[in-house]
């Protein structure tokens, strides 16, 4: 019995035994190139996935969310879940210079918006979007449409 056992045993552990055959020189293992998560710089060198987004105006990279002016849909047949954002040239006069228009329908780029006016309120627009500052809050329109809205 005990031989049995025994033997059982030694034949269990030889069939766990791996093969190793002879290898060559030629054996190569493919793997494949996975992305380096955070390597994922623009043309600009601004890491989209920590959440940095090339600015035109500031010349820089910034955080949208950080240093923009968050303005939420208001017009029913927009996504209502993703804010439009506003950057200024001069944070420390927002009613001067151009400020650039992030939208979530545009991929990968920006619109960047000239003043119209200097009265006090801030008005700056390119033909197709207007947008104004009245008493804090920030209106984008489209076509007299009101899109967006925020402050800060």
């Amino acid at each position: 019995m005990k031989k049995t056992i025994c033997w059982a045993l030694l034949m269990g552990l030889g069939a766990c035994q791996t093969q190793q055959g002879e290898s060559t020189q030629n054996d190569t293992t493919k793997v494949a190139e996975v992305p380096i998560v955070g390597g994922d710089l623009d043309k600009h060198g601004c890491k989209g996935s920590a959440g940095y987004t090339w600015s035109s105006v500031k010349n820089n990279c910034v955080r949208l969310f950080e240093q923009g002016v968050r303005l939420n849909p208001q017009d029913t047949t927009l996504n209502q879940t993703v804010s439009a954002f506003v950057i200024f040239a001069d944070d420390a006069k927002e009613n001067a210079g151009e400020v650039e228009l992030f939208l979530p329908t545009l991929a990968d780029s920006s619109i960047i918006l000239s003043p119209l006016q200097d009265n006090g309120a801030g008005t700056w627009g390119n033909g197709n979007y207007l947008l104004t500052q009245w008493k804090g809050v920030y209106t984008l329109e489209e076509k007299k449409k009101v899109l967006y809205q925020g402050g800060r």
